[in-house]
């Protein structure tokens, strides 16, 4: 699993050189990779970024956006968070371009997908609200958020096991899975 270390501005596998290394990143917080890229959200600069696995500059995919957290991706486009009260849940290409709001009205933290990257399937995104602690589904063309859980005390993180349908995520309060 690659390691986030945001006071260094460094992505890093275990056992393996560093893949991304920008000193002059803070505040990143969201972090997914595809077959050929490494993608982040920086909260500090409102950005969405991603860089090949090879290395090279950073890209900046979207900009000016409010407290980018969760990330995911999928074969053809990026999907975030941004956690200002309310947040929503975003999506832009793999290239670049306009982003798009798929969902508004959120407190949104950790964001999922729930079909492999690998596929270029049409379904849903899946992220948490910390407020009012909720897992929620909307589809990847936007549309009316659905709960899938609730009542839930500050949901933060999120994953989604795409073979075996099963969504899991982490309490910020107590820590927990």
């Amino acid at each position: 699993m690659a390691e986030l270390d945001p006071p260094r501005g460094t992505c890093r596998a275990p056992g393996e050189d560093q893949v991304v290394k920008n000193r002059r990143t803070s505040g990143p917080r969201g972090l997914a990779v595809d077959a050929s890229s490494v993608y982040w959200t920086n909260s500090a600069t409102g950005n969405v970024v991603k860089v090949a696995l090879t290395g090279g500059s950073p890209v900046t995919l979207a900009s000016g956006q409010s407290e980018p957290w969760g990330i995911a991706v999928d074969a053809t486009s990026v999907y975030w968070a941004t956690n200002v009260n309310p947040g929503t849940i975003m999506k832009v290409p793999l290239g670049g371009g306009s982003p798009v709001t798929l969902a508004s009205g959120q407190n949104p933290m950790g964001v999922a997908i729930d079909c492999p990257i690998t596929s270029s399937c049409s379904t849903t995104n899946i992220w948490t609200n910390v407020l009012p602690g909720a897992v929620m589904k909307v589809s990847r063309s936007g549309g009316s958020p659905i709960t899938l859980a609730s009542g839930l005390n500050t949901p933060y993180r999120i994953a989604v096991d795409t073979y075996n349908p099963t969504v899991y995520w982490r309490m910020a309060r107590p820590a927990r899975l």
